[in-house]
């Protein structure tokens, strides 16, 4: 497991990512919609993911002791992201496939 540091950066990598892509969609969506949308979702995705795997790291350290789940913001997000992840059902549609694909 990486350390907490190093997911640290990984988040914050997601995170200027998913910013360019919410900056460059509009224009994007004129040209190809399915493209902006596929790009919007991946950038959710790594955002989540990676937020994910910080909170992985800080239960695996002893000196962290946050309440994750008692924390309204990130309880949210941690329930989103487990939510998409084990979407065993496929009831939870992505950004692409629910502007993209027909219902």
């Amino acid at each position: 497991m990486k350390s907490i540091s190093e997911e640290f950066d990984s988040f914050s990598h997601a995170l200027r990512l998913n910013t360019e892509h919410l900056i460059h969609a509009p224009a994007l969506m004129k040209v190809d919609p399915q493209e902006a949308a596929g790009n919007l979702d991946l950038g959710l995705s790594a955002v989540l993911n990676g937020f994910h795997s910080i909170y992985d790291a800080a239960q695996a350290s002893s000196q962290i002791n946050f309440p994750w789940n008692k924390a309204a913001p990130t309880a949210t997000l941690l329930a989103i992201r487990n939510a998409r992840h084990h979407n065993h059902a496929h009831r939870i549609r992505s950004v692409e496939t629910y502007f993209t694909r027909p219902r």
